[in-house]
């Protein structure tokens, strides 16, 4: 979107990502190699955390990370029409600047965004939050808060 408005001859202030990243497809050999790596490693952890420590369903429950539940229709539509759209998008260059905010607990997602994003921008700068991808908006949202009005104070002090 910054693009095609820049392209407009739009002045782009401020183009902010929250622990967002293309899909795992455009990602680098090097990338997806690490991640899966990553990924397996979290996986045979809780495996092996649940063999040693088993818990009561009451425990699971209060316990377990939180997680966004799609329940209607209409919300799984979206869900899929969102997995299409990243799936068909491969990033190019932006010759602006992008500030992002990532989850200091990675997860499901490449561990350096700068290693993603940064040679497709003209400048990068980066920012961790506490918690991971979910966490930052549902349980560190204050902290989040502050880093995305860090971004806008310095985006209304440019000219």
């Amino acid at each position: 979107m910054a693009q095609r408005l820049s392209a407009g001859g739009e002045r782009i202030a401020l183009l902010a990502m929250l622990d967002a990243y293309p899909h795992v497809s455009t990602l680098s050999p090097g990338q997806r190699v690490r991640l899966a790596g990553r990924q397996a490693s979290l996986r045979a952890a809780q495996i092996a955390n649940q063999i040693i420590h088993p818990r009561t369903g009451e425990e699971k429950a209060s316990t377990e990370k939180e997680e966004l539940v799609v329940t209607t229709e209409a919300m799984l539509r979206v869900r899929e029409s969102d997995k299409r759209a990243l799936q068909r998008y491969h990033p190019r260059f932006y010759s602006g600047e992008i500030k992002f905010a990532k989850a200091a607990i990675s997860t499901e997602f490449p561990d350096d965004p700068a290693a993603v994003w940064a040679h497709l921008a003209g400048k990068f700068e980066l920012k961790t939050v506490p918690g991971d991808h979910v966490g930052i908006i549902t349980t560190h949202y204050e902290s989040l808060a502050s880093v995305l009005s860090e971004f806008l104070q310095a985006a209304a002090q440019i000219p």
